[in-house]
């Protein structure tokens, strides 16, 4: 059974189709770029908690303002919809390994990381001002190590470092 389509919307998915491919490299990029700027801020605090809060105020000031969360939130929206959309089309999930990876690595990391930006979004809603580093790091090492920071693993045992020898 042929069914019959609008040239009106015939075109409309042609172009939906040639620019997803751009949408979703162009999300990625966003995201990627949010990611390394928030990677590279973190490991200034190698140097010092102060180095890392100086060099948030240069790395990390484009993503606090409200147009920069907009265009975050909606790359991070637009490019999980697309990645479910591409799995929706396929006709069968018999793929390659590398794929396979991809798409378990694709649907596990935002339940990973999203605990991150909902506690650091709803902190600062809660006090109504932003939380900096110092506060964070004090709750990670200092008030609850070993819920924020587990360190009786199987790695740590075998340099003899346990909690009660941290």
């Amino acid at each position: 059974m042929l069914i019959y389509r609008s040239p009106q919307r015939r075109k409309a998915t042609e172009l939906a189709q040639r620019l997803e491919r751009p949408i979703r490299l162009t999300t990625g990029l966003i995201l990627f770029a949010f990611a390394t700027s928030h990677l590279i801020n973190h490991a200034f605090g190698i140097r010092s908690v102060n180095t890392m809060q100086a060099t948030s105020a240069v790395l990390l000031a484009p993503w606090q303002t409200n147009a920069g969360l907009i265009v975050l939130y909606t790359a991070f929206l637009v490019h999980g919809l697309l990645g479910f959309y591409a799995l929706y089309r396929r006709r069968h999930l018999r793929m390659p390994a590398n794929e396979a990876w991809q798409l378990a690595l694709g649907l596990t990391i935002p339940f990973l990381l999203l605990s991150h930006p909902i506690g650091i979004r709803l902190g600062e809603f809660q006090y109504s001002h932003e939380l900096g580093y110092a506060p964070i790091l004090n709750k990670f090492w200092i008030v609850s190590p070993d819920f924020a920071l587990p360190r009786n693993c199987s790695c740590c045992w075998s340099f003899g470092f346990t909690a009660a020898s941290a």
